[in-house]
C-alpha cells in the first residue's frame, strides 16, 4: 500500500499548483514516473499504474470539472 500511495503523492506532488512553480502536465508526470522506476519507485507498481493511464486522465478531468 504504501509503494502506491508514495506513487499517486509524487504525482500529485509534480500536477499540482506550487507558488515556485507550475504544475507539470500529465504526460510530463507519467514520464517522470517511468524515468524513476526502480529508483524512487516499486517498477511493478509504475507498470499499473502507466496500464491505467487512460483511467487515471479520465477520473482526473472529471474531478476538475466538479
Amino acid at each position: 500500500m504504501a509503494r502506491i500511495v508514495g506513487i499517486a503523492d509524487a504525482f500529485d506532488a509534480m500536477t499540482s499548483q506550487r507558488p515556485y512553480r507550475e504544475p507539470a502536465t500529465l504526460e510530463m508526470a507519467f514520464s517522470e514516473l517511468q524515468k524513476q522506476a526502480g529508483k524512487q519507485f516499486d517498477p511493478e507498481m509504475v507498470k499499473i499504474i502507466i496500464a491505467q493511464k487512460g483511467e487515471l486522465v479520465r477520473l482526473l478531468a472529471s474531478r476538475s470539472e466538479s
